[in-house]
């Protein structure tokens, strides 16, 4: 049978995945199952059967309902009200459906002639950011940006702008001189990776310290910078954080801007989890001075609630990541003097989806003041979640939060015990949240991505932890 042509066959299948999907979306809103059911990597694979299904071409509707109930329950339940980990948005309507014209379509918003609608939205997508960062077109900037698939290649493009304005001649040359980034330690590891990429080398990523909670401390990046001109280092960038992975806590914009201006070193901010609270007025103020930064990297698929993924790389001004990325194609059509964009200029990924529509769509269907709502939802939730914790004696919390991450831990307890006792919730309670470790210090970490989460889940949450850890903390928690 040929599949393509069997539209009963295919309207069947499509109506099946629309109907599972809506199950399992509102099954795990319930919390009727665990967030996730870990099996071991080799057991999966069996229980999945992925050669049975490729060789029995093509399987039943039944047989990929099967496949399809198997692939579901053993995926991670995101919309679970007791998923309070990874920086995760559950999905939305609006996102949903840009997914499925995006992958129907199968444009690309490289080129503009590959897909001319992807691009006028890509471009007004960045538009709508650089606006909110402070950089609209109208008080004089002649900002841009490029959307990338996730924080981490929005960082490497935002590091490749400032090497090469810090030295022209290595994206031809090479790098024929010691070259340095500057940050704490605290930085997203796509930060060290980015220097290892560009050759800058993952060891020249100087880390500056932070306080207690994870902020870089300015005048230690001051004595730094101070330090380097005496040698023949040459500074790339500065990555500032707003805000952290671990800590959730935003670095001194402000502070660190006026250092870097008056060393006329590029500043970059990684917004990934952090710039979205720039669309609320109560929570804005954490953003002072990120329009100072020379480039800015910031996630749809966090907290502006698209799938993912979906990042801007945004810069200042439009030469500098203009002149990032130089080579010719002669199969494509890159005219230098037509009047509109192909952003296959800007980026590293030359296929490149139609990622834009993710976030155009949540803004039109969903409106920018209700995700600026469900932004500061999250955010209060996390202080009301920190104020529970806090009032027991068994915990230590790293700080207040400062967004939507909470850090704490059970006095007394080593990194181990709290290792075995986090698998234990994982496993056989339910719940799922991280683990980081901030100054050497190891917490248990939440993040806080899903309304339904309540001020019931975090008691029970931590009933369960006091309970394991009165048993000792032992590995067999994991049995």
């Amino acid at each position: 049978m040929n599949i393509s042509s069997d539209s009963e066959y295919l309207k069947n299948l499509g109506q099946l995945v629309i109907d599972q999907l809506i199950a399992y979306r509102s099954r795990s809103m319930t919390g009727a199952d665990k967030v996730l059911e870990l099996k071991p990597f080799h057991e999966l694979d069996n229980k999945l059967g992925l050669d049975k299904f490729v060789q029995q071409q093509p399987i039943s509707v039944q047989e990929f309902q099967q496949f399809l109930d198997l692939y579901l329950h053993n995926s991670m339940h995101i919309h679970h009200p007791r998923n309070i980990g990874h920086q995760l948005a559950p999905s939305r309507f609006p996102t949903v459906l840009a997914d499925m014209i995006v992958s129907a379509m199968n444009n690309g918003s490289g080129l503009y002639e590959m897909g001319p609608s992807a691009s006028v939205v890509e471009r007004w997508v960045i538009n709508w950011m650089l606006n909110k960062i402070g950089w609209s077109s109208d008080i004089g900037y002649q900002a841009s940006g490029v959307l990338c698939s996730g924080g981490t290649m929005a960082n490497i493009t935002a590091l490749s702008a400032a090497r090469n304005l810090a030295s022209p001649s290595t994206w031809k040359y090479g790098c024929n001189e010691q070259q340095v980034i500057l940050t704490s330690a605290e930085s997203h590891f796509s930060i060290s990776r980015a220097a290892g990429i560009l050759g800058i080398g993952c060891d020249n990523v100087i880390t500056i310290a932070s306080d207690d909670t994870g902020k870089l401390l300015v005048d230690d990046l001051s004595k730094a910078i101070t330090k380097l001109q005496d040698s023949d280092k040459k500074i790339v960038a500065v990555v500032a954080n707003a805000c952290t992975t671990s800590s959730g806590v935003y670095d001194d914009l402000v502070a660190i801007a006026e250092v870097c201006n008056k060393n006329k070193i590029w500043m970059h901010v990684d917004g990934a989890h952090g710039a979205s609270a720039i669309l609320s007025e109560k929570y804005s103020h954490l953003l002072s001075g990120i329009e100072l930064a020379d480039s800015v990297t910031w996630d749809a698929h966090k907290m502006l609630q698209t799938t993912s993924v979906c990042a801007g790389a945004l810069f200042k001004r439009s030469k500098n990541i203009d002149a990032a990325f130089t080579g010719s194609a002669p199969y494509l059509s890159l005219d230098e003097d037509c009047d509109y964009p192909n952003q296959m200029r800007r980026t590293i990924e030359c296929t490149k989806p139609a990622i834009g529509l993710k976030l155009y769509l949540t803004l039109a269907l969903l409106g920018e003041g209700e995700v600026a709502s469900i932004i500061e939802n999250l955010y209060q939730k996390a202080l009301g979640f920190y104020d529970i914790i806090n009032t027991r004696d068994e915990f230590e919390c790293l700080c207040k939060p400062e967004s939507n991450i909470i850090c704490f831990r059970i006095a007394g307890k080593c990194r181990d015990e709290q290792k075995a006792i986090r698998n234990r919730l994982i496993q056989k309670d339910g719940f799922y949240i991280t683990e980081t470790e901030v100054n050497g210090d190891h917490y248990f970490r939440l993040t806080v991505m899903n309304e339904a989460t309540s001020s019931s889940d975090i008691s029970t949450l931590l009933d369960l932890i006091i309970g394991y850890g009165d048993l000792g903390g032992n590995n067999d928690l994991i049995d």
